[in-house]
């Protein structure tokens, strides 16, 4: 259906299961950026990736680097980040996208989110596991990374130091919607 329906059928899904946000991973180019655009104006939920700069594209209105989310009482900061597209993406259909290094952007939007006052910083990463594992290594203020790209399925979280030496869970779910990943945080307001 994904061919078929050039991921029409996908996000209508999201749509329904109530998705807070979503990020771009290398598969969402594979009918474009025209269709990219198409069906994230179709998504009742905001798409963000941060490390790519898409001001030359179709996509400058449509994706932002983040979005701050009100749930439960705390303010949650939700980013994304995309894979590097060459060798990975068609050039013809990724052109005009800026590729950004991840971990100098992840340090930059988080302290951003901290500034803003977010409980919460959320990491949507479409890098795969092993790029997960050096993010946090050398980041700060991001409290989990929600991943995927490397189709890793992991039953759990698994927590990685990050530059302060604190705890960050990273979570992946493998591919193909085959599992619904669940984490549970606990949280200390100060």
């Amino acid at each position: 259906y994904y061919n078929m329906f050039k991921g029409e059928v996908e996000v209508t899904l999201m749509n329904e299961m109530g998705y807070d946000a979503m990020t771009i991973g290398n598969h969402e180019f594979d009918f474009g950026l025209d269709n990219m655009a198409r069906l994230f104006k179709l998504a009742k939920f905001p798409v963000v990736c941060a490390n790519y700069d898409l001001d030359a594209t179709v996509l400058k209105d449509i994706v932002k680097p983040y979005v701050i989310l009100d749930r439960f009482g705390l303010k949650i900061g939700v980013f994304g980040l995309g894979a590097k597209p060459e060798g990975l993406i068609q050039a013809n259909k990724c052109e005009g996208v800026i590729y950004k290094d991840p971990i100098a952007v992840s340090n930059d939007i988080a302290a951003q989110l901290k500034e803003e006052g977010c409980d919460v910083i959320v990491c949507l990463s479409h890098l795969g596991i092993q790029m997960d594992e050096k993010l946090v290594a050398n980041t700060r203020n991001i409290d989990v990374i929600l991943g995927g790209h490397s189709h890793t399925f992991m039953e759990s979280p698994k927590n990685y130091l990050n530059i302060d030496g604190k705890n960050v869970p990273v979570m992946h779910t493998g591919k193909n919607g085959i599992y619904v990943g669940r984490l549970d945080l606990t949280l200390n307001k100060k």
